[in-house]
């Protein structure tokens, strides 16, 4: 046997990033896995990632669109959306808020996710769900850090402050 072929590609214009990547399997003559992504990314407050993968043996297909935007001066919206188009259920949903001054800075974010090993059980597992709050007084201390990996892990090209 021969080994896949695989290839990825990605071009930076500006605030734009534009990511695919094929694995190609030339004993079966097919595309194995596949998949996209557009990200737009000026700093750590005006992020918006859009994606596409597929995943033919694993009978994986899903989309990702995933953001961290300003409403106003104070105000942020942020938000994950992972969606499995086979099985027809939502990986992982997430929205919340962020209020944000020169002293102290509040989010409230509300997830519900499913935490599976493989994609395979997925229409039968049941989603996890929480509500995290973080309070955090500049300067000083936080209440609340969790929320920080999962929006580390939900939204590409996000980063904790201070890192």
């Amino acid at each position: 046997g021969r080994s896949a072929l695989a290839t990825q590609l990605a071009t930076t214009i500006g605030h734009w990033r534009v990511t695919g990547s094929v694995i190609w399997d030339g004993e079966d003559n097919q595309v194995d896995e596949g998949g996209g992504q557009i990200q737009y990314r000026s700093d750590n407050n005006h992020i918006f990632n859009i994606g596409y993968r597929n995943r033919l043996r694993e009978d994986i297909e899903q989309t990702d669109i995933s953001l961290k935007w300003p409403i106003s001066r104070r105000l942020s919206v942020l938000g994950r959306w992972n969606y499995d188009l086979v099985s027809g259920r939502t990986i992982e949903g997430m929205g919340g808020i962020e209020y944000n001054d020169c002293c102290w800075q509040i989010r409230l974010l509300a997830r519900r996710f499913i935490d599976s090993p493989s994609a395979r059980q997925i229409e039968s597992i049941e989603a996890d769900q929480g509500v995290f709050l973080q309070v955090v007084f500049k300067g000083l201390a936080g209440i609340g850090s969790k929320i920080e990996s999962v929006l580390e892990r939900g939204i590409r090209g996000y980063t904790a402050a201070g890192r």
